[in-house]
């Protein structure tokens, strides 16, 4: 398969979207305040949403699609809940969503 320089850019604005939602816009409270029974200022799920949300807006704003971007904020909002459930470990997690990233990209070309 042959990547052309449009794509493999993509993948790399997707992927720094991803860790600046994740890992810089994404504060303490956020971070444990998502998960179900952790909450105190909000029900989880306003949490969630409103982080998963993040995600989703920065893969439209990058891939120009809100559908890509409504994909993604769905596919977060699952990955993460299921983090919170301790299904999987958080480089788990965080590969989950870097392949959620290469299929928005490769659903572009």
């Amino acid at each position: 398969m042959n990547i052309d320089n449009t794509a493999l850019e993509t993948i790399l604005m997707l992927f720094m979207g991803h860790f600046t939602g994740d890992f810089i816009l994404q504060n303490d409270r956020i971070a444990v305040e998502k998960c179900p029974g952790n909450d105190t200022t909000l029900p989880w799920f306003w949490w969630m949403i409103a982080h998963s949300s993040c995600h989703g807006l920065i893969t439209a704003t990058i891939t120009g699609s809100p559908l890509l971007g409504t994909a993604e904020w769905i596919a977060h909002f699952f990955i993460d809940y299921f983090k919170c459930k301790n299904r999987f470990n958080l480089l788990t997690d965080q590969i989950l969503h870097l392949i959620c990233k290469l299929t928005w990209a490769m659903a572009l070309l």
